[in-house]
């Protein structure tokens, strides 16, 4: 069956963006017992997203995340238990909250998405 290519649009430009990740960063937080803290703020900057390569729980603490709000014992999304990890999470420009009934240590990894 033959097919109609058609012109495009007269709204394109011409110009194809590509999304790619951008520098990747670490940052590790430790956090009091009790006391929720962001692990990652809020970026307004991150238009296109950003991917988390990874979310490390190295100590022997289970781990309470949540996104977008303030983390609490009982108001979480997810629990990461002692020496464990969440790998590869698409996720927006929110913050990610997290609270610990002990000491612990988080180490999140990650890139905002960029075009080219």
């Amino acid at each position: 069956m033959p097919f109609l290519i058609s012109s495009p649009s007269a709204s394109f430009d011409g110009d194809i963006k590509q999304k790619v990740l951008g520098t990747i960063e670490t940052k590790e937080t430790t956090l009091v017992a009790t006391t929720a803290a962001d692990i990652l703020e809020a970026d307004g900057t991150a238009t296109q997203g950003r991917k988390i390569l990874s979310i490390s729980n190295n100590g022997a603490e289970p781990i309470y995340i949540n996104y977008g709000t303030t983390a609490t014992l009982t108001n979480y999304d997810f629990i990461l238990y002692g020496n464990r990890q969440l790998l590869d999470i698409e996720y927006n420009g929110e913050r990610i909250s997290a609270i610990a009934s002990g000491a612990a240590t988080i180490r999140i990894k990650y890139a905002k998405y960029i075009e080219v």
